[in-house]
């Protein structure tokens, strides 16, 4: 080699090559990616409220132990939305699918909403559910991040808040009812004793003149009396008083019966009863109501049962509420209402079965039943009170008030009480 010629430049010590440092660096970010994923998930985990990560095509990426806790379903159990649609809402699964396609157009959160989810053990929780798309893909994916507010308590204490405010409405309504009723019966029974006391007299000057008149229109029964041939008068004329003594006595008993029935029941005593004799009073309050609304009703009541220890018009309450409800699904008045009573000696309790033949209720009706101001009736009659209200006075009784139904196929309420402690004799 020439003194002219140079050597090539060694590379300086602790350098590296652009490629190697570019592949260093990608090393590291996916390294810290993995790092800053695995914080992600742990936090998720960890976290005090319930959380689940699922994807476009329905696939569940993350449920979290808080939502495992409290549903009772493990992250195996749901695999996807599909499975968690149909454990936690049942018949209404797709309607949650359809709801989950939709998020995935959002652009940020939704916004959030009550749900009521059932769990393993077949509870129902009440949700407040928020989604919001994550700002990631993985695998092409888009993915969900959906937290929930367990507010199941909350809930309920609301809905005690409507009961005890209910109840309040309920007895101001029945003072109200009973001041205005106490008057409309003095201003019916006066004019009533009027009309009573008057068939009386008339019944007795009938039977007086009846052999007068025998004697003197003797083979003139053709004669006109009052616009009215003799011989037919003769015939009608005791069923026509007979009918005007019963009416006025029927005045009488709804008078009494509207009086006692809006006694305010708190401080009713309780007492040993005949709950024949219970269902015999309220049938004669509501007679005219059954006779236009359901002509085929009918009781078959046992002939002897223990007696109930309850407030007589507490059960009166509960009972017209009962027959009322029954008149009212009737959609045909040629179907029937049977109200039955029996005593099941293996339990001790008298029960008594309200049947109509009516238009039944779905199952999810027969949930909400026993909710304050719930109503099917469309405000139509009354406010959707008188179930919640009867079923606490029958559990102040000691006893149960269920409903057995289905669309199309009527319903029955079964209203069971506990005989008298010492009523092992049955009563005629």
């Amino acid at each position: 080699m020439g003194p002219s010629a140079r050597r090539a430049p060694r590379p300086q010590t602790g350098s590296s090559p652009a490629w190697m440092d570019r592949r260093i660096g990608a090393l590291g970010a996916r390294k810290a990616l993995r790092e800053s994923q695995s914080r992600f998930r742990r936090v998720i985990e960890d976290a005090a409220m319930p959380i689940m990560i699922h994807a476009d095509d329905r696939s569940i990426e993350l449920v979290n132990r808080a939502w495992s806790d409290l549903t009772g379903y493990s992250a195996e159990c749901l695999r996807n939305t599909v499975d968690w649609a149909r454990l936690a809402y049942g018949e209404h699964a797709q309607k949650y699918l359809d709801e989950a396609k939709r998020l995935f157009t959002l652009a940020g959160r939704d916004e959030p909403q009550e749900r009521k989810i059932r769990t393993k053990d077949g509870r129902v929780l009440v949700w407040m559910v928020s989604s919001a798309i994550l700002d990631r893909r993985r695998e092409g994916k888009k993915t969900i991040i959906t937290t929930a507010v367990d507010i199941t308590e909350r809930v309920a204490a609301e809905r005690e808040v409507l009961r005890q405010q209910r109840l309040l409405v309920q007895s101001e309504k029945m003072a109200a009812l009973g001041v205005l009723v106490a008057g409309v019966a003095h201003e019916i029974n006066n004019p009533n004793h009027a009309v009573r006391m008057g068939a009386t007299l008339i019944s007795r000057i009938w039977n007086s003149l009846l052999p007068i008149l025998d004697e003197a229109l003797a083979g003139e029964h053709d004669s006109l009396v009052g616009g009215i041939e003799y011989g037919e008068l003769r015939k009608r004329m005791p069923s026509l008083l007979k009918s005007m003594t019963e009416a006025s006595g029927h005045i009488d008993s709804i008078v009494r019966s509207l009086t006692d029935y809006s006694r305010a029941d708190e401080g009713e005593a309780m007492e040993e009863i005949d709950i024949g004799k219970v269902v015999k009073a309220s049938v004669d309050l509501l007679r005219g109501y059954i006779e236009r609304l359901a002509p085929g009703f009918r009781l078959e009541l046992a002939p002897s049962l223990p007696t109930v220890r309850a407030g007589f018009h507490g059960l009166e309450q509960v009972l017209v509420n009962l027959i009322q409800n029954a008149c009212q699904a009737l959609d045909d008045p040629a179907k029937e209402i049977v109200v039955s009573s029996s005593f099941e000696e293996a339990s001790g309790r008298v029960r008594l079965v309200v049947r109509d033949e009516g238009r039944g209720m779905s199952r999810e009706v027969l949930e909400h039943i026993r909710d304050p101001f719930f109503t099917t009736k469309g405000g139509r009659e009354g406010l959707g009170l008188g179930i919640t209200i009867s079923a606490e006075i029958v559990e102040k009784f000691g006893g149960s008030l269920e409903f057995d139904s289905a669309p199309g196929m009527g319903t029955s309420a079964i209203l069971e009480l506990p005989m008298a402690s010492g009523a092992g004799e049955s009563v005629a």
